[in-house]
């Protein structure tokens, strides 16, 4: 894959987060510097400026991507020749790889510890941050039990809760309408963010349409989803909708209420302990 292949895999990234988004940017770069031939500082500045105006086109809300380009963009002006910019660059992704990696592991280590034993916690869409912070929790004996809301329509709590289920960890997978009544039952709401502004969180929230609404729970049936055969088939985990019932009303009411889908083998109904 060159990495002009690259950049357009990133462009179309809507599933993961900051910190995958930036490593994969850093190797792009790093690629481009190494395999083209520049013939000088003016030329390598503009290819950047064009890489960078595209990838914020679609990933404007990773924080850590804009600040990846800005310090790119320093080293590039700041260098007394094109070859020292080129070294420059390459220098400078992978310094803030590094960089990046050893602040996630402070998040993790401090999100870890707001972790009690037993507790029930909820989380939206897929953070790499906080699926290890939860496994780490898991593996020191502090038993969580997670609700994943789904996130549609990308469906990216589908990857966590599979994820945790398969380390072991206790998973209830949720569809977005049942966050109000979920919350009732949960001690901490944990989720990651790409960036944090005045008017709150980035990415977390990139497909603004999704909107949680306070219902009852419903009894509509269940069926496998034609288009969860992938989740289905995964060990210990069931992929459920609302079936439509004799008035035709059911996937209404599952869709705009607090129906869930309960993780367990063979079963929509009950949870999933993850391992079993």
């Amino acid at each position: 894959m060159t990495w002009q292949d690259q950049i357009d895999s990133i462009m179309a990234d809507n599933l993961s987060g900051a910190t995958e988004i930036v490593n994969n940017t850093a190797r792009a770069l790093s690629t481009m510097c190494a395999e083209e031939p520049f013939d000088s500082q003016d030329t390598l500045l503009e290819v950047i400026q064009s890489v960078a105006r595209r990838l914020m086109t679609t990933q404007a809300s990773m924080a850590p991507l804009t600040n990846l380009l800005n310090r790119v963009f320093f080293a590039v002006t700041s260098a007394p020749e094109t070859e020292t910019a080129l070294e420059a660059v390459i220098e400078t992704t992978q310094a803030f790889t590094v960089e990046l990696e050893e602040a996630r592991r402070e998040v993790v280590r401090k999100a870890t510890s707001l972790i009690p034993a037993g507790v029930t916690l909820l989380t939206h869409t897929y953070s790499s941050t906080v699926a290890t912070a939860l496994i780490q929790a898991g593996q020191l004996g502090r038993n969580p039990h997670v609700i994943c809301l789904e996130a549609r329509p990308l469906l990216e709590g589908q990857r966590l809760a599979i994820e945790l289920a398969e380390t072991g960890i206790d998973v209830t997978f949720a569809i977005d309408a049942a966050m109000y009544d979920r919350l009732l039952n949960c001690e901490l709401v944990l989720v990651g963010a790409d960036s944090l502004t005045d008017k709150g969180r980035g990415q977390q929230g990139r497909h603004r349409r999704h909107r949680c609404v306070r219902a009852d729970v419903g009894r509509a049936g269940v069926r496998p989803h034609r288009h969860d055969k992938d989740m289905a088939r995964r060990p210990g985990v069931a992929a459920a909708q609302p079936a439509p019932d004799e008035r035709g009303v059911g996937r209404r009411a599952a869709q705009c209420t607090g129906y869930e889908l309960l993780l367990r083998p063979h079963t929509v109904a009950g949870h999933f302990r993850g391992g079993h």
